[in-house]
């Protein structure tokens, strides 16, 4: 089972598909939470340039269109207002035709005046303090921090957007994200910012706030360059308006008032954006805007940034993180253990059920609380982990028990009651320890037969003539005794010894006086057929057959004698050497003619006395090896002469 476990866990974390099991995981308990939790608000709101703004206003806002909705957003006091357009080294015109050198004049200088605004820097074009120097974008060196950076960082697995970035280092510059730099603004009058603990771990007041690295979750081997988070996507929808709605005064001041406000393109045309995590992307203008599903614009990510930081940085939402990749490693060993011992449950199938199922929902919940606290564990890599390691668990131990069932079937051969190999096995955990019957003494009543003259017979018969001869005659008997409840426990040649009452165990008088009723019933019923077997032996050329037996009842020892290659079920005791010398015993006042002679014990007989008739035996020593006498008796026939009694009354041994 230990090996099973070992495969499992060595397949799933050396597989291509487990980084994005992983990242799976992640999307959907951020949608679980996202859907049910509920957060204070962190007062961030977008407003947006969509489809109808820009057939109003074209492609891009003008700078001068940009400059009258960032006074009105000022007016009614924001606590910051980011800006989520690029502005580029030529001033932006109709159709970039005509250069509105007085719109760029008037929105650089209401940037340089009003600290509250923060606006990105296309990195890409301007790499460095150098080429912003010697650009149309000069001033916007004066900016300070509040030139910011808007990289997206997506997952190389999949293209989807996890993480946020919240610094990065260009050749000489080092940028906030434009996230990361509006909750801050939010955060200072609460005098929240960035810090360090003593081991040098970044903080957010007082909340420590590690980066990711390469040892993280699924992101080994990250290329951790920048300050990264993973992304916990706090708001269901960031709320919005449109630019159109700014510029018409069908907003209000208490729209923006003490706001964290971003304004960016939430236009499908534009472009910009990007595969989330969050599978409920709601638009809230016309359908001609809507995404394909799961996509969400830049600006939206920022928010959601911004969002979080805020939440984060005054204690309503705990720092979320991934747990490190030897935790993953290790909730994958464990789970591949314990669904290799749940799977082990296979004889009881309901419980075994019933375990792997209940296991399998504790990884999901376990993710969940986890995430409320502000971990990410990559549950699916885990989850089937324990539902493979569980089926090849099942598997093994049904491959194992098959071959015990196999062994023990074999070890009762084909003598065994389907009524016993059924109770045998449902009770295997108290009867069968391996493949071996658990030694124990049980009260039972031994029958033993012999042919008479067998010796003589064998002489003058041709061997295959012989074998014919004993198989009809051992195949009847069998029948007999299996019919009756009992089980033919070894061949001797000639001779046959059957026991009723194993190798299930009696718990009750009543059952084990019906073992001695179904032993004797049995040896009339062969004494009853053997004339009609005889003369059938006869029509073919055989000789007639005449047997004798002997019934005893009393406590046998029982078990299995023999190596793992070869096993036989054993009876040993007192009771059987009696039923032996009961069989081997003469009797004065048998005839030759006498085809079936039938001893019993006293002790049999005081079971069966309501039942059948017997005629006490005068002998004049004690059987051969014991020293005390043993009352004999002739079992003659059933107390009603008429008929034997019903065999649907017997107890069968199972």
């Amino acid at each position: 089972m230990l090996l099973a476990a070992v495969a499992v866990v060595g397949v799933l974390a050396t597989t291509r598909t487990q980084g994005r099991l992983k990242l799976l995981s992640h999307d959907l308990m951020v949608n679980a939470q996202n859907r049910q939790r509920v957060l204070p608000d962190p007062g961030v709101m977008i407003v947006g340039v969509t489809e109808r703004d820009q057939r109003i206003y074209g492609d891009r806002p003008k700078d001068a269109v940009l400059a009258d909705a960032l006074q009105r957003i000022l007016a009614a006091d924001p606590i910051v207002a980011g800006i989520d357009f690029f502005r580029s080294d030529v001033p932006v015109g109709p159709l970039g035709a005509y250069p509105d050198l007085a719109g760029f004049r008037r929105l650089s200088t209401l940037l340089q005046s009003d600290p509250r605004l923060v606006v990105i820097l296309n990195t890409g074009m301007f790499p460095d303090r150098a080429a912003i120097q010697y650009s149309q974008l000069a001033p916007f060196l004066d900016l300070g921090d509040r030139l910011v950076s808007a990289e997206m960082v997506t997952d190389e697995a999949d293209r989807v957007v996890r993480r946020g970035l919240l610094a990065s280092q260009t050749e000489d510059l080092w940028l906030w994200s434009l996230g990361t730099r509006m909750a801050l603004a939010a955060l200072a009058k609460q005098q929240i910012g960035f810090g360090e603990t003593p081991e040098g771990v970044s903080k957010l007041g007082e909340h420590p706030m590690p980066g990711l690295t390469r040892h993280d979750g699924p992101y080994v081997r990250l290329d951790a360059g920048g300050y990264q988070r993973l992304l916990s996507w706090p708001l269901r929808q960031v709320p919005r308006v449109s630019l159109a709605d700014v510029l018409a005064g069908r907003t209000k001041p208490e729209d923006f008032a003490g706001k964290t406000i971003l304004i960016g393109p939430l236009a499908r045309s534009s472009k910009d954006y990007f595969t989330g995590a969050l599978f409920n992307a709601e638009r809230v203008d016309d359908p001609a805007n809507q995404l394909p599903l799961r996509s969400i614009f830049g600006v939206e990510v920022h928010a959601q940034l911004a969002a979080q930081l805020i939440l984060e940085g005054r204690g309503e939402l705990p720092v979320f993180q991934p747990a490190s990749s030897w935790w993953t490693y290790g909730l994958l060993g464990l789970a591949a253990l314990g669904g290799t011992l749940a799977g082990a449950l296979v004889w009881r199938p309901w419980a075994s059920l019933l375990v792997v199922l209940g296991g399998a929902l504790l990884f999901p919940a376990g993710a969940w609380l986890a995430m409320g606290q502000g971990w990410w564990v990559s549950w699916i890599p885990s989850l089937l982990a324990w539902l493979i390691a569980a089926g090849l668990g099942f598997l093994l131990v049904a491959w194992r028990e098959t071959r015990s069932r196999q062994a023990i079937s074999g070890l009762f051969r084909s003598y065994l009651p389907p009524s016993v190999a059924d109770q045998l096995w449902a009770e295997r955990d108290e009867l069968v320890d391996g493949i071996r019957p658990i030694p124990r003494v049980l009260p039972a009543t031994v029958l033993f037969s012999d042919i008479r003259g067998f010796t003589g017979v064998a002489e003058r018969l041709q061997p295959h003539e012989l074998f014919e001869w004993l198989e009809r005659f051992h195949g009847q008997m069998t029948d007999l005794v299996t019919e009756h409840g009992g089980i033919v426990a070894d061949f001797m040649g000639d001779g046959m010894m059957a026991v009723f009452g194993a190798p299930i165990p009696r718990t009750s008088h009543e059952d084990v006086q019906q073992d001695a009723i179904n032993a004797c019933h049995a040896a009339l019923m062969i004494r009853e057929t053997l004339p009609k077997l005889s003369a059938e032996l006869t029509e073919r050329g055989l000789p007639p057959i005449g047997i004798r037996i002997g019934i005893h009842s009393g406590n046998v020892t029982a078990g299995a004698i023999g190596g793992r290659s070869r096993l036989q079920y054993a009876l040993l005791g007192d009771t059987t050497n009696i039923a032996a010398r009961l069989e081997q015993l003469k009797d004065p006042a048998a005839t030759i003619d006498d085809h079936c002679r039938i001893l019993i014990s006293a002790e049999t007989y005081a079971l069966v006395r309501d039942m059948y008739q017997a005629k006490l035996l005068p002998l004049q020593e004690p059987l051969k090896g014991k020293t005390r006498p043993v009352q004999v008796l002739r079992l003659i026939g059933p107390s009603e002469p008429s008929s034997l009694p019903d065999p649907g009354g017997r107890s069968q041994a199972g």
